[in-house]
């Protein structure tokens, strides 16, 4: 576990700050087990202020009930891939992580690749995505 708090040290120098607003967990461990120890280290960097706030990224829903169960701090958000052409083939399961998360409290951000899809549209030339960014009056990207 010290060396989580050595990458962090290492992130912090690399981004010149002292904090980071928000500190992800990229994956949850292969074995829950080891989340505890990792999750305590990331509220460790919360206690002493230097992540503001903490999340966790490629969760499914059991990853996040597990997490929920042994957080003192829990994450401010989640962070999952949201697939543009194949909705609902995210992490299939029976009951949906975002409205789990909302109705917890935590916000939901989705990312999505840039891959053109059935390999001949790109999704930032896509008709639909251009009209949404235009109607938001934002860049397709």
């Amino acid at each position: 576990l010290v060396h989580i708090i050595d990458v962090f040290n290492m992130q912090l120098a690399q981004l010149g700050t002292d904090y980071v607003d928000v500190y992800m967990l990229h994956t949850p461990p292969e074995d829950s087990s080891q989340l505890p120890a990792i999750w305590s280290a990331l509220e460790t960097l919360y206690d002493q202020g230097r992540a503001r706030a903490l999340g966790i990224s490629n969760c499914d829903v059991n990853d996040l009930r597990t997490l929920l169960a042994i957080a003192r701090v829990p994450p401010a958000y989640v962070q999952n891939l949201f697939k543009l052409y194949k909705p609902g083939e995210q992490m299939p399961t029976d009951e949906d992580i975002v409205a789990l998360a909302q109705s917890m409290g935590i916000v939901v951000m989705g990312y999505s690749v840039q891959t053109a899809w059935p390999h001949i549209l790109p999704p930032l030339e896509d008709p639909h995505v251009m009209s949404i960014a235009s109607h938001l009056d934002r860049t397709p990207s």
